[in-house]
């Protein structure tokens, strides 16, 4: 399966406080603290055979998002920032199209993320998906509050439509 994070406010602390731990390789630069037990949850996944991606709103260059990941001994799949976004969809007002790169589950702190890849037919909300990646059992921390499952790009009433 392909799962899809948010950084900001999701996995990276940004206008909301929430445990974080540090890089665990500190030589890498650009390195930043990570929400707390994302480690370890991304660890897992990756171990499960799932791929790894970042799909933000930001427009930090990829290499950075890599980087960042890498300083916490995390390899990503795939990055999608706004800036490739936008070249894919233009300005279509999706804030975010997680089928329209393969995305499996997305998990974004976005309310409006949320209502408008619900209401706009891209997916589907589930609390299983977030149950199962981010167990509070195993250091998990406090759980991001929407896991997205996709819905392939033909589905959008806005593709469909082009």
């Amino acid at each position: 399966m392909r799962i899809a994070f948010d950084l900001d406010d999701t996995l990276l602390p940004c206008g909301r406080a929430f445990p974080t731990e540090a890089p665990t390789r500190p030589w890498v630069p650009l390195g930043e603290p990570l929400r707390g037990g994302a480690r370890a949850r991304l660890v897992s996944l990756r171990a499960e055979g799932h791929e790894l991606w970042v799909y933000t709103s930001s427009y930090r260059h990829p290499w950075r998002v890599r980087a960042l990941f890498a300083a916490h001994g995390v390899g990503l799949d795939g990055v999608v920032t706004q800036r490739l976004h936008d070249r894919r969809f233009g300005r279509s007002g999706l804030p975010k199209a997680p089928a329209g790169f393969g995305i499996d589950l997305l998990v974004d702190d976005s309310q409006a993320v949320a209502e408008q890849c619900v209401g706009g037919a891209q997916g589907e909300r589930t609390n299983e998906g977030l149950s199962r990646l981010w167990d509070r059992g195993k250091g998990g921390g406090d759980v991001p509050p929407h896991a997205l499952r996709c819905r392939p790009l033909a589905s959008h009433p806005l593709r469909a439509a082009a």
